[in-house]
């Protein structure tokens, strides 16, 4: 008898865990905007953001918005995600992702790719270096539509890469081009 209450109880309670693991995740995709989370859009694209988070907009390099989490008191690279848009000058998603590899051996020190993949017309790139005495790592993610490239990028502290990663995660799955 014992058994079966502590089973009952067992898969209660692992049933409610998932449930409740799969109601915040697909609160974090696709809810438009709730308390947790705020829709920032232009004329051409939209991505849903931590409410906690700030929105920056555009600003320099073909940078169309960026979105950073709040100061946690220690001097780590704040958490990141900047959207950049770029034409893609006829260029294939296989070239843009080369010439993104390259651009990053050239921008930071001790890079190192960790991750390239590209599936359809889409291209993932996970890398690490320091820039400016800084050590980073980023996620990033290329989109080619409509004659241009959209380019999500989370950075973070590499200690806490692992721990914001869902945020960015989410983030990247709101985004869409109009």
């Amino acid at each position: 008898m014992m058994r079966n209450t502590l089973n009952a109880a067992a898969l209660f309670t692992s049933g409610l865990l998932c449930a409740q693991y799969t109601a915040t995740v697909k609160t974090t995709v696709t809810e438009v905007e709730s308390s947790a989370w705020r829709k920032w859009s232009d004329a051409n694209c939209s991505v849903n953001y931590p409410s906690g988070w700030t929105s920056e907009g555009s600003g320099i390099n073909d940078r169309a918005a960026s979105f950073q989490a709040p100061l946690d008191g220690t001097d780590r690279t704040r958490d990141r995600v900047d959207l950049h848009v770029k034409p893609t000058g006829g260029r294939t998603i296989n070239e843009i992702a080369k010439d993104a590899e390259a651009e990053i051996t050239s921008t930071l020190t001790n890079a190192k790719v960790i991750g390239s993949n590209t599936t359809g017309d889409i291209h993932a790139l996970e890398y690490s270096g320091e820039l400016n005495g800084r050590l980073l790592r980023v996620k990033q993610e290329s989109h080619v539509k409509n004659g241009r490239t959209w380019i999500l990028s989370f950075t973070s502290d590499p200690e806490r890469f692992d721990d914001a990663l869902y945020l960015a995660d989410a983030m990247f799955a709101s985004f869409m081009v109009k």
